[in-house]
């Protein structure tokens, strides 16, 4: 396989499982998981999705239709 770019055992937002066992036993103990990683994810976000909050659709959405002409309501019907 060819693996990923990083490191993601040192920089990953969570940890690294492989088996089913380990992933039950992350979600078993999301609270403590969720504490461990919390600097982490904190770095990931900041890294790779600073814009990530939600409402980036709306804004794309609002973008494109801001200068579109208004909807017809005969297509609707």
């Amino acid at each position: 396989l060819r693996g990923v770019y990083l490191d993601l055992e040192k920089v990953g937002p969570g940890p690294v499982v492989s088996t089913q066992a380990e992933v039950l036993s992350a979600i078993r103990e999301i609270d403590q998981v969720v504490a461990a990683f919390a600097v982490r994810y904190a770095q990931w976000q900041a890294d790779y999705t600073p814009w990530d909050d939600g409402g980036s659709s709306s804004r794309v959405l609002t973008r494109f239709l801001s200068d579109a002409p208004p909807a017809d309501p005969a297509i609707l019907s």
